[in-house]
């Protein structure tokens, strides 16, 4: 889970992201939401059908719950730095992915991120 430093000032930032690969879509390995252009949206429950136990550290289900200025949105990293373990997970992939909306500066394991509420757009990178 990030945690939330201040609102940023942005409208809008590309960024990087870590996500499952499944049948040719993409899903928050956190929640199990799929990713699509549009609002970021809060999910009901966590989806654990596509949810990989590698990334349990990623978000715990009952902190989820807490974090209410974090819900319906999602995050991206600054840097391309996460290429290593996408390649060590058979059903991962490494997404590029603009955000706008409600933008916040975050961090997450030291790591300077950008969380936004909507998605304006992503693909998937090398």
């Amino acid at each position: 889970m990030c945690t939330i430093i201040s609102k940023s000032k942005r409208k809008s930032f590309t960024g990087y992201k870590v996500a499952l690969k499944i049948d040719g879509k993409y899903y928050s390995p956190a929640t199990g939401v799929e990713y699509v252009v549009g609002d970021v949206p809060i999910p009901d429950c966590i989806n654990e059908e596509y949810r990989d136990d590698w990334f349990d550290d990623v978000l715990n289900p009952e902190e989820y719950s807490h974090k209410v200025e974090y819900k319906g949105h999602t995050a991206v990293f600054k840097k391309k730095i996460i290429t290593e373990v996408v390649s060590d997970l058979s059903i991962a992939a490494l997404l590029k992915m603009k955000i706008s909306g409600d933008m916040l500066n975050c961090e997450y394991a030291n790591l300077k991120v950008i969380a936004g509420s909507r998605i304006d757009s992503f693909k998937e990178v090398e």
